[in-house]
């Protein structure tokens, strides 16, 4: 970890700025999702024993929404439970006195499976989930979550203000992103040659895709390779028309579940992993070409389209109060542990996700 950025006076004043922002802005609303166990006793007797510590201490990012919103379902308890790997999760789920272990995997490496987790588990949550999916039917879809992890519940009901006024949607295009220097590898270890050739990789798509956007002339493109304050990066999402979501040291970033949190237009580079449900393209997302040689294009076209712009805005806010809200993802944990149990489900209406993690489309 980079101690001598953490102390720095500049993150310490970023920090407290955005935790002062959260504390007096208002919680975002709950939505009004229940796990649809056919019996109600079945989830009461579900108790669930959550890690006191995570191997990783930013870990919290991506564990403690979802802790959150098992919290409003079930019992959980806080205890000491072993955490083997730095960017996985190890909880146990209690049914009828019986344990079982079930693993969250937050890791960047879409490819990679901790078979020593994998081994005994009950379900294995993985949220960089590889297109076409893993051999082994007990890896499901673990969603994703947004970069300020509880915090942004509290920031979102702003967000939206600013993004719903008009007036202060005032820059075309938007993306902001960092290009992964090596002192300050974060994820995994620093010392793992893999993650250097990760970010290699991420740093050349990001480098090029900026290059493009910045000596283009078909709209004004506010961004580059310098990040802000992540309240101050927010705001400027939340004011763009447009916004570019590229990868990083996965397929999947928190960037792309602020956009959607917020309701954005939203131009990617192709993902290597899917959420799910999948977001559709022309509706949640477009994707432009590998080689962004219709980047420009296709944001001058959502640019100089006005409904198709906001309808895109509206569905991907949709998307997030569905499926990646807290408790919404907490309520689809839930139904895919009971389903591996055995447990009755009710019978979910025509489009909504089957629980052996595809979606239904008849």
């Amino acid at each position: 970890m980079n101690y001598q950025k953490l102390l720095s006076p500049r993150y310490i004043f970023d920090k407290a700025v955005g935790r002062a922002w959260a504390w007096w802005g208002s919680e975002l609303r709950q939505p009004e999702r229940e796990p649809v166990f056919e019996s109600p006793k079945d989830l009461r007797d579900i108790c669930i024993e959550w890690p006191t510590r995570y191997g990783w201490a930013p870990g919290s990012n991506w564990g403690d929404p979802i802790l959150s919103g098992l919290q409003r379902y079930v019992a959980v308890h806080r205890v000491d439970i072993p955490q083997l790997a730095i960017n996985a999760i190890q909880i146990r789920l209690y049914l009828h006195g019986e344990e079982h272990k079930v693993i969250i995997d937050f890791s960047d490496k879409y490819e990679a499976v901790y078979d020593d987790y994998l081994r005994d588990s009950l379900l294995y949550f993985k949220m960089q989930f590889r297109n076409g999916g893993y051999e082994d039917s007990r890896i499901t879809p673990g969603l994703y979550v947004p970069s300020a992890g509880l915090d942004m519940y509290h920031f979102l009901p702003r967000l939206r203000r600013i993004r719903d006024d008009s007036s202060q949607v005032r820059f075309d295009v938007y993306g902001r992103f960092g290009m992964y220097r090596p002192r300050e590898s974060t994820s995994g270890n620093p010392g793992d040659s893999s993650w250097r050739v990760i970010e290699t990789r991420a740093k050349d798509v990001r480098a090029r895709a900026i290059n493009i956007l910045e000596t283009q002339y078909r709209s004004r493109y506010l961004g580059g390779g310098k990040l802000l304050a992540l309240t101050r990066s927010l705001c400027e999402v939340a004011r763009s028309k447009v916004v570019i979501d590229l990868p990083g040291r996965g397929p999947l970033c928190h960037r792309l579940v602020d956009y959607l949190s917020i309701g954005s237009c939203i131009v990617a580079y192709p993902h290597g992993a899917t959420l799910h449900p999948p977001l559709v393209p022309g509706k949640h997302i477009v994707y432009c070409r590998p080689d962004f040689s219709d980047l420009v294009e296709i944001c001058h076209y959502y640019l100089t389209h006005d409904q198709e712009r906001e309808a895109m805005v509206q569905a991907s806010r949709d998307y997030f109060d569905t499926y990646l809200h807290r408790d919404c993802i907490s309520a689809y944990y839930l139904e895919c542990l009971a389903s591996r149990l055995g447990l009755p489900l009710k019978e979910r209406s025509l489009g909504d996700f089957n629980y052996d993690g595809w979606w239904v489309d008849e």
